[in-house]
């Protein structure tokens, strides 16, 4: 029971329990968004007059660490006080709100937590949260050196330094580079799998680098005996705060190249943006193809990434990709469609099964783009990779016998398919928060899980279960709930009158 409702003591030696005091929950307490593959809840604690104390925590339900967390939210008022958190961009209308350095990474289903005091007029739930950060290619932001400090017959101890040359700091960084050696032991930073090089990332003690600032980590390794170590190839990411948000992310872009590329429609100029994101460097060329026709050549690309591609003729549907030629090869992306539609012109990415997930995306995660349910467990491939967290290429994901449809994770008492098909929270046993698992919601009271007030009568559901009122019925007795007195005769020695 979220709130003690108060005694009233009368010289009869009666309790008197009302239900007033409750009403002060009749507004909605939480809401939860879903964005990146995180399950965020905003939770008000506290209110009073032009002031809230929010809650916010993020949930981690993929399978990797999300590294220099950020999130954009439209809120109005002024933040007057954070915690655990720093306020990176406000205007009176959007928030972005981001990391505070040593909780810059949420591990996979780990959870980080952050609060603030909002003061305003107008302090309503945001309509939307969302995360804004992504990896972005930094080696032009910075120089590298390899200093051999220790060198023996076959063994030596190097140290690669990083000064960024940049006006950002280099936060949540990536270093890869080639060698004709063996690393046997690294300190400062650390190892992650490369098959092409080696791939690391740093520690607490060398992020961030700051503008001009110079970190350096150092290894041990093994050379062939009269060979003299050598290292080439830098490629540097850093994990930005991207506040436009206007592209895909690219969540890994070391190991191999990667182009995507999108758009989104202007109506007023009638006009589609076409966004390129690329990890390789060089002119990008778009493409389009309509109907059964070839692939003929748009424009190129120079600098910057988009393009604007100008509707001279109505057409029904177009196909646009990107291609570019990089020292592995030539590059292309999926294609998107630009489709007419009532009000202008839509953008999408094909969904060859129409699980939700596009094509590129089901290339990215190894699911088949002709099986909206790749592993056969009974949830589509987009359920598992945007709701559930679950793997969609691995029928029993936690390996517990039970497929991952039929699989209760919050262990609330409804399946993770139930919980698609009521819209509540598989990771959140209590969606609405008011008291009340999801599955008795659902199965034993008939309530609604979303609503944490079902039958509207300013007082939650689950406080009405406690006190035998009926949260279906706004009138249990005949009298509104909110407004009904218990009364229980009690003996003269009982402990509340101690």
């Amino acid at each position: 029971m979220k709130k003690i409702i108060s005694l009233l003591l009368s010289i009869i030696i009666m309790f008197n329990f009302t239900a007033q005091t409750a009403a002060a929950y009749r507004d909605e307490l939480v809401r939860t968004y879903e964005s990146g593959g995180c399950a965020i809840a905003y939770t008000v604690v506290n209110e009073w007059d032009g002031n809230r104390q929010i809650s916010v925590s993020v949930k981690n339900k993929t399978e990797e660490t999300i590294r220099n967390w950020a999130l954009k939210l439209d809120i109005t008022g002024e933040i007057a006080e954070i915690w655990n958190a720093s306020v990176y961009k406000t205007d009176g209308k959007l928030c972005v709100i981001k990391n505070n350095g040593y909780n810059y990474e949420i591990a996979p289903n780990s959870t980080v937590e952050f609060g603030f005091r909002i003061a305003g007029d107008d302090l309503d739930f945001p309509e939307n949260i969302s995360l804004c950060n992504k990896t972005a290619d930094a080696t032009d932001s910075a120089e590298f050196t390899f200093e051999i400090q220790d060198h023996w017959d076959t063994g030596f101890v190097a140290a690669v330094s990083v000064t960024n040359t940049s006006e950002e700091a280099l936060e949540a960084w990536r270093l890869f580079f080639k060698g004709n050696f063996e690393i046997t032991n690294l300190w400062d930073v650390s190892r992650l799998d490369s098959e092409e090089g080696f791939l690391v990332e740093n520690d607490v003690t060398t992020a961030p680098i700051a503008k001009g600032e110079t970190k350096t980590f150092g290894f041990q390794g093994e050379i062939a005996s009269g060979e003299t170590p050598v290292v080439s190839d830098f490629l540097l990411t850093s994990v930005v705060i991207d506040i436009e948000a206007e592209q895909p992310d690219i969540s890994d872009i070391l190991d191999e190249h990667l182009i995507l590329c999108f758009g989104k429609y202007i109506e007023e100029e009638n006009a589609v943006d076409i966004y390129c994101s690329s990890t390789a460097e060089g002119i990008i060329s778009i493409y389009e193809k309509k109907d059964d026709s070839d692939w003929t050549w748009l424009a190129d690309i120079e600098s910057g990434n988009s393009y604007k591609y100008e509707i001279a003729e109505d057409f029904s549907v177009k196909q646009i990709k990107a291609v570019q030629e990089t020292d592995k090869g030539i590059i292309e992306s999926e294609p998107f469609a630009i489709t007419h539609t009532e009000n202008g012109y839509g953008c999408e990415w094909p969904d060859s099964d129409n699980d939700g997930l596009p094509d590129y995306a089901e290339s990215i995660y190894g699911t088949d783009p002709e099986n909206p349910d790749t592993d056969g467990d009974g949830l589509t491939d987009y359920e598992e990779v945007y709701i559930t967290g679950t793997d969609p290429l691995k029928y029993d994901t936690d390996e517990n016998g039970i497929n991952d449809a039929d699989d209760d994770i919050d262990g609330d008492g409804l399946s993770n398919k139930e919980e698609i098909a009521f819209g509540t929270d598989s990771s959140n046993p209590d969606t609405d928060s008011d008291g009340l698992s999801d599955g008795d919601e659902v199965n034993k009271y008939g309530t609604d899980p979303l609503k944490a007030d079902s039958d509207e009568d300013t007082l939650t559901d689950g406080d009405e279960i406690a006190v035998g009122l009926d949260p279906n019925n706004p009138e249990t007795f005949g009298v509104p709930d909110a407004e009904y007195k218990f009364e229980q005769t009690v003996s003269a020695d009982n402990w509340a009158l101690s």
